[in-house]
């Protein structure tokens, strides 16, 4: 992730971070968040681990598609809107 933050600070592209499976280690999505706070970026959110998203997978669809309405989809959504905002879209 560090040096993903440099490439992108490098030619000059925003980051933003988001935390995929953040329940499944608590402490490493705190160090993430930390590293963030402490390098500007901003931070989306976090998606918990949910076996939904395989599911969505195996049948060739998107959590959209397949779980509308579901935890997995909100978070999804929520942030979406969060990126959209953010780069005025």
């Amino acid at each position: 992730m560090e040096r993903v933050v440099q490439l992108a600070a490098h030619f000059k592209v925003p980051a933003m971070v988001c935390v995929n499976k953040y329940d499944l280690n608590l402490d490493l999505t705190r160090n993430i968040e930390n590293f963030a706070k402490k390098e500007g970026l901003i931070f989306l959110g976090c998606i918990s681990f949910d076996p939904i998203f395989t599911e969505a997978m195996i049948r060739s669809q998107t959590i959209l598609e397949f779980a509308n309405g579901s935890k997995a989809f909100k978070a999804v959504t929520r942030i979406w809107n969060y990126i959209s905002t953010e780069l005025g879209l």
